[in-house]
């Protein structure tokens, strides 16, 4: 397993702590995703075929919601999409669509 050194952490912190007030500034306060993604915890079962330790180096991404269909961060840390409509106004919708004949 991977441990930060306290020069790594303070650099790691250092550009998080732009990239963020960049993004505040650019996009004017966004909200955002931030995922930390890391490789399975060593005594969980996984391929012998895959080393994580060779082939695995931690990461974080910054996702801004932007826009109404913006995804958050369930849809990207599940990659399972999500609908917060109600089927039933969905129906509604779609039987007041009027169709033209072609």
């Amino acid at each position: 397993m991977h441990l930060m050194t306290a020069d790594e952490e303070d650099s790691f912190s250092e550009i998080l702590h732009q990239s963020l007030r960049r993004l505040h500034v650019a996009l004017d306060e966004p909200n955002y995703n931030l995922i930390v993604r890391s490789a399975p915890a060593p005594d969980r079962p996984r391929s012998a075929a895959y080393n994580n330790d060779a082939f695995f180096s931690w990461h974080c991404r910054i996702f801004p919601r932007l826009g109404a269909g913006a995804m958050a961060g369930f849809e990207f840390g599940s990659g399972i999409f999500s609908n917060s409509n109600a089927p039933e106004a969905d129906a509604q919708h779609l039987r007041a669509v009027h169709l033209s004949s072609a």
